[in-house]
This record gives C-alpha cells, sequence and structure tokens, in this order.
C-alpha cells in the first residue's frame, strides 16, 4: 500500500510536468501566431486554451494523463449514474432533482457506515463519524465541475500567474498620473457597475422565468456582470505601449474601485441569500467572518440585524485594509527592500519582493475582503514608488511572463465548455454576453465622459473594463457554491466570461495606434526599452 501510494504521487508529479511543457509551449507559440496576424499575444493564448480544454480535446483527460483521465472518467460516470436515477424517476412520474438524489445517497451511506458494528464498537467514538465524513467528501461537488488532481494544480499556478501579473501592473502604474486621473476612474467604476447589473438583472428576468427565486437569481446575475478584471486588458496595453496613457492609468484605477464596490455588491447578495446551504467562506472563514460572529454573538443578534451587522463589519474590514496597507507600504517598502539587498543571500530583494506582494494578496482577502489581485496591485503600486522599481520589475518580469502568465492566459480556456450550451439556453446567452460587453462600454463610457474625458478616451476606458477574467469566475462560483445560481446558469455565466475576454485585446487594438504620436501629457507613452514583458 505504501509503495503504490508512492509511485501515484510521483506519477501525479510527473503528469504536471508533461502539463506544464505543453502548456507554456503551447502558449508561446499560439501568441506568436497572434501577433503575426496582428493581434494581441494574449489572443492567442485564450483560443489556445479554448481548443485544449473540454470545448473541443480535453487535453487533462487524454491517456498522456492516465490518473488525471482516470479522475476525470470516475467523475463522469458518477454523474451519468445520478441522471439515469433522475431519468428513472421522471419515467415513473415522481419529481426528483439531481441535488436531491445526491443527498440521499449521503444521508444513506452516511446511516449506513455509522451503524456497522465493527465501527461503532470501536473504542473511539468518533471513528463511524470520520469514515462517513470521508465517503460524504467523495460525493461533494459531483454535480458541479470536479477537477482532478492535475487540473487542481495547473488551476493554482494560473492564480499564481494572475497574482504576479498585477504586481507588474503596479510596478508600471504612475501613481501621479492616477491622482490626475481619479475623478474619472471613479465614474468610470460606477457607471461600469450600474449598467451591467440593470442589464444582465433585466436580461435574466425576461428570459430566465423558469428559475426558482426569480428575482435572486437575477439579482446576483446582474453582480456577476458588474465584475471587471483588468488582467487581461493590462498584459493588452502593455503590448500595445500605453499603459502608462492617462486612458490605461483611469483603466487601471477604476477597475481597483470596481473591484471595491463589486465586492461591497456580492457581499449585500451573499447576506441576504434566501438558500444558507453553503458558501466558500464556511469552510475557510475569514477575519471579517470570525469578528462577525464575535459581534453578533455578543450582542444576541438574529435575522436581519445580524446581517446588517456582518455588512457593517465587512466594510470596516475592507476600510481598515487600504487604510493599514497602504500606509505601512509606503513607509516601510523602501526600508525593507534596502535591508533585504544587503543580505548575503542570493536575489534577496527580489525574495522579500515576492514576498510582500503575496502577503498583501492574503490580506486583501483574509483582513480587507477583497480579491487577491487587489492586494497584489497595491503592494506592486507601492513598490512602484521607491528607487527598487526597475530592478524588481526587471526581474520579476522574467519569471513572470516566461511562465507564470502563460498558464493563466491557458487556463481561461480550460474553464470554459462551449459544448454545455443550446436549447433554451442560447437566447439567454447570447443576450448575457451581448448585455455584458454593451453595459460595460456604455456605463464606463458616460462615466468617464462625465469626469472630463473626451468621447474617444471615454470609449478607450470602457472598452478596458469589458473583461470578466478570473473575477467573473470567482464570483460566478460563489453564486453557484452558495447554491443562488444553477448549473446553467454558471455555464452561461464562464461563456460570457470568455467572450468579454476575448473581445478585450481586439477592441482596445483597433481603439489604441500602434505607434503614439507624442509622449506629452494624456497621450500615449511608451514603456522604456529594457522591459522585458512587452511579449507575453
Amino acid at each position: 500500500m505504501v509503495e503504490g501510494s508512492f509511485y501515484a504521487m510521483h506519477h501525479n508529479y510527473l503528469e504536471i510536468f508533461l502539463f506544464l511543457v505543453i502548456v507554456v509551449l503551447v502558449a508561446k507559440a499560439a501568441g506568436w501566431a497572434s501577433t503575426k496576424l496582428g493581434q494581441p499575444a494574449v489572443l492567442g493564448e485564450i483560443l489556445a486554451g479554448l481548443l485544449l480544454g473540454p470545448t473541443l480535446i480535453g487535453i487533462a483527460s487524454l491517456p498522456i494523463f492516465p490518473e488525471s483521465s482516470h479522475e476525470i472518467h470516475g467523475f463522469q460516470e458518477q454523474r451519468a449514474v445520478i441522471d439515469e436515477v433522475v431519468e428513472a424517476h421522471e419515467a415513473r412520474g415522481d419529481e426528483i432533482t439531481a441535488e436531491e438524489v445526491v443527498e440521499t445517497i449521503i444521508h444513506e451511506s452516511r446511516e449506513a457506515i455509522i451503524n456497522v458494528p465493527e465501527l461503532r464498537d470501536n473504542a473511539s467514538g468518533q471513528s463511524p463519524e470520520i469514515i462517513a465524513a470521508m465517503a460524504e467528501n467523495s460525493l461533494e461537488g459531483v454535480l458541479h465541475d470536479r477537477k482532478s488532481f492535475l487540473e487542481n494544480t495547473i488551476k493554482l499556478m494560473a492564480e499564481l500567474g494572475v497574482l504576479f501579473l498585477m504586481f507588474m501592473a503596479g510596478l508600471e502604474t504612475d501613481l501621479k498620473m492616477m491622482k490626475r486621473v481619479g475623478k474619472v476612474a471613479l465614474f468610470a467604476a460606477v457607471g461600469g457597475l450600474a449598467a451591467p447589473f440593470i442589464l444582465g438583472f433585466g436580461a435574466t428576468m425576461l428570459l430566465r422565468p423558469v428559475e426558482e427565486n426569480l428575482i435572486f437569481v437575477a439579482i446576483f446575475a446582474g453582480t456577476i456582470l458588474t465584475a471587471t478584471s483588468v488582467s487581461i486588458s493590462a498584459q493588452t496595453l502593455k503590448e500595445l505601449g500605453v499603459l502608462k496613457s492617462k486612458e490605461g492609468t483611469t483603466i487601471l484605477g477604476a477597475a481597483v474601485i470596481d473591484d471595491i464596490l463589486g465586492i461591497i455588491l456580492l457581499s449585500l447578495v451573499i447576506a441576504f441569500n434566501p438558500n444558507k446551504g453553503g458558501g466558500a467562506g464556511v469552510a475557510h472563514p475569514k477575519m471579517y467572518d470570525i469578528l462577525t460572529s464575535w459581534t453578533v454573538g455578543g450582542m444576541g443578534l438574529e435575522g436581519n440585524a445580524a446581517e446588517i451587522v456582518g455588512i457593517v463589519v465587512l466594510i470596516i474590514s475592507m476600510a481598515l485594509f487600504f487604510f493599514i496597507f497602504y500606509f505601512f507600504g509606503a513607509i516601510f517598502f523602501a526600508r525593507i527592500l534596502s535591508w533585504a539587498e544587503r543580505l548575503p543571500v542570493s536575489e534577496p530583494k527580489l525574495a522579500f519582493a515576492i514576498g510582500l506582494g503575496l502577503f498583501f494578496a492574503w490580506a486583501a482577502e483574509y483582513i480587507g475582503a477583497v480579491a487577491a489581485i487587489t492586494g497584489t496591485y497595491l503592494a506592486g503600486v507601492l513598490i512602484g514608488q521607491t528607487s527598487h522599481r526597475h530592478e524588481v520589475e526587471t526581474k520579476l518580469g522574467i519569471l513572470t511572463y516566461s511562465f507564470f502568465v502563460p498558464i493563466f492566459f491557458i487556463n481561461i480556456g480550460l474553464e470554459a465548455d462551449a459544448k454545455t450550451l443550446g436549447g433554451d439556453m442560447l437566447p439567454y446567452t447570447i443576450w448575457i454576453c451581448a448585455m455584458a460587453v454593451i453595459g460595460k462600454v456604455g456605463g464606463s463610457l458616460v462615466g468617464a465622459k462625465i469626469g472630463g474625458f473626451s468621447f474617444k478616451e471615454a470609449l478607450r476606458v470602457g472598452t478596458g473594463m469589458i473583461s470578466r477574467g478570473e473575477v467573473g469566475l470567482i464570483v460566478a462560483s460563489v453564486g453557484l457554491s452558495a447554491s443562488i445560481i444553477s448549473k446553467d446558469i454558471f455555464s452561461v455565466m464562464i461563456i460570457m466570461v470568455l467572450v468579454t475576454t476575448l473581445v478585450t485585446p481586439i477592441l482596445l487594438k483597433f481603439l489604441f495606434p500602434p505607434q503614439p504620436e507624442s509622449d506629452g501629457p494624456g497621450q500615449v507613452g511608451e514603456d522604456p526599452p529594457e522591459n522585458l514583458h512587452d511579449q507575453v
């Protein structure tokens, strides 16, 4: 048994090594082909991920990855059996859902295991419960996107990729320019949140009347559409040499504000969720969850009063994170990195810079209740104001753009499966995708125009806010795990995320000129020639 376990673990790692070879090389080849066609490299990388994913090839289930393939086929067989049970009940006129079948299996299995004499009469009174929990865990997520060990590992590395990508974007952010566009960034963020929410809510109410708790489902669908992932836009703007333009800086600033507003909206929706079945925060509570529990318990509150207190604690946690960590970075980052470079070890400054970025990512989610990418972006901005910026940017850029970012872009395509859509979901899918694009462009355009931008500048800002990327995937996953949206709507939102991610670099390429006409204020500025990440 020990020997078998050893070889299984060893085999898992071998599959990861081979998968990484394929991902990195295919990503670079696809990026090169995309640039040859006059498009940003990121477009080719995402399309390559789509082709490698379940939409066409399903690379993780190929025989060259035997353990991953075995796991995936096992998940599919479990789901097929459950579907057969549901169909048999429906043929007899019984109404039952797949979720109810799984709950029944888990309940019956748990009772059977607990009543096994050899376990029940054991000296340890907890033994039956432990074995029952193991059986229950084996069925968790069987109806939703269960992933193999290989897929989960690649997803984790992709999440590191987006953290590093936003760290690099923060390093390149001109804080003085950010202050000059602060007002317009705020207006663009508010407009880019309100318009998609209204359009997503309306489309769901009109086209999905069969959903249970329709109003709440529509509210959450609108919430998903408010998400903004600036990582795709940031990479495209880098390739075009316009990240430091006032439009590029405004897009980054508006995305950070949009993230904060979106998290507040998501928190409100989750707080009043009528299906209190679960959620991401149950198994791994964050600091604001713990503080809320203490406060509510100490005050003896229940119902809406407890939920309102929870929301207040959440908002205070966000405010404290930005206040404390901004001033911590502004005061200590330069000193920490200056001290680190004197250490007699290899690359101490880069190691401490990465550590600070990941620490801010952890703190953003655990303490501040905002996305981890907001934390790394803030850390990058603060390091960018020190004399260490150039060295950290150059060295981290090599690691980020040669390895982690290609994995991130490929993984976006691996997350989608266009084959799951069809029938009565197709019109809804088309409308949601259209509303996602129109809402962000229109809302952010109006906001930026009110903030003082010209129509052309405002249009560029609105276009840069289109992509939902990993933020949209995260919000949609929260809704699925909290039983707010169905699997069908979740699949629609995955396609929406993919569509918005694909169209963003194309539209930005069209709207921004390939060569800057000048380098003055308000115009497109070129990145320094030493930047190593102009190629993805």
